[in-house]
């Protein structure tokens, strides 16, 4: 399918804002809760299970992401990213309202139903409207709104948080949503609108949620001396008997949400791979860090915050410098094994100097 060349390059980069600045808010609250959970810890309890605020956005959002190219392959680019807002805000007023810790989960799971899909759709319609030559340096865009949204998340969680009250953080998103909106929805009228008719694997979508979730709890019920001998155990072979389930429906299914056969490519396989653990420690870090910082060293939710800023910023200065390179290399994959095998280093350094590390070392 050919991309649709839009006719100048000030029209390319009005879409390509207004598809990323709806990216930007589901990136951001993947981590702007971290730094409130010691506040929503001793308003609802359950400090085991805080977690899951956090955990429970980024299942539902990972399941649905294949979703949502194929909504927008049958219904179109607009209604499926305008679907996507408008569940996200649903999720985000629940979230607001929560009475409990459990309401609370399930409002950020319904926000993850939505945040997957407009991280989804913004790279399908970047890729509509940019060639191939083009996309390494709008993958590094791609990159640095992520970055610097997920990790910005803190500093704004830490300070509503502190200074204001939790739920702040979500009643956040309605301008925030709306201005997205906006922005695509002036963007998007100038993108072609193109339909393909195509199965939509709500199945598969149902059993990844459910496989991960599984897993997730094992992970939760691990440490706790009342389920990690039973609950934790029947967890974790529910989740690889899903997982197993699952992998059946996929080489079955017409039209899968994940297609196998990709894997059988050794660059999918590896670069899969890679992002799966580069991105787990990336988020790892996001959420650990304020949390370590709040609860154990004792510093405030607004400097817990503050102090992933450093990292904000060498993620977004890592993120244009490799997209704009990769463009002149042939031997691009230097550049991602460089940058792992530092944050590996950086991360081994901070793991083993922080029980002793001042604030500044650590950030």
């Amino acid at each position: 399918m050919s991309n649709p060349a839009p006719d100048s390059d000030r029209l390319k980069r009005r879409i390509v804002i207004g598809v990323l600045s709806a990216m930007a808010l589901a990136t951001l609250d993947q981590t702007i809760v971290a730094p409130a959970l010691p506040s929503i810890g001793a308003e609802f309890g359950g400090s085991a299970y805080l977690p899951w605020v956090i955990a429970a956005y980024l299942v539902t959002s990972t399941a649905v992401t294949p979703l949502y190219g194929k909504i927008a392959d049958a219904r179109g680019r607009k209604p499926a990213l305008f679907a996507a807002i408008a569940i996200f805000l649903v999720g985000a007023l629940a979230s607001a309202a929560a009475q409990s810790l459990p309401m609370l989960i399930a409002g950020r799971a319904v926000q993850g139903l939505g945040g997957g899909g407009l991280i989804a759709l913004a790279q399908t319609v970047i890729a509509d409207v940019v060639s191939p030559r083009e996309r390494g340096r709008y993958v590094g865009y791609i990159s640095a709104v992520w970055a610097g949204s997920s990790v910005l998340g803190p500093t704004l969680g830490g300070l509503l948080a502190e200074y204001a009250h939790w739920k702040l953080i979500f009643l956040l998103n309605l301008p925030l949503a709306l201005l997205a909106f906006a922005l695509s929805a002036r963007a998007l009228r100038s993108l072609p609108d193109r339909r393909e008719p195509r199965p939509i694997d709500i199945a598969g979508a149902a059993l990844v949620i459910g496989a991960t979730a599984l897993v997730l709890m094992a992970l939760t019920w691990a440490g706790r001396a009342e389920t990690s001998r039973t609950l934790a155990p029947a967890a974790f072979v529910g989740g690889l008997l899903l997982a197993a389930v699952l992998r059946a429906h996929l080489r079955r299914a017409a039209d899968p949400l994940i297609p196998l056969r990709l894997f059988a490519n050794p660059v999918v396989r590896s670069g899969a791979g890679c992002i799966f653990f580069g991105f787990g420690g990336y988020l790892g870090l996001s959420v650990i860090v304020p949390f370590y910082l709040v609860s154990v060293a004792g510093v405030s939710a607004t400097q817990a915050g503050m102090a992933l800023m450093a990292m904000l910023v060498g993620a977004v200065i890592g993120a244009n410098t490799a997209g704009r390179t990769m463009a002149r290399l042939s031997a691009y994959r230097r550049i991602g094994a460089f940058g792992m095998g530092l944050a590996v280093c950086a991360t081994a350094a901070l793991a083993a100097r922080a029980p002793d590390a001042g604030f500044l070392e650590i950030e």
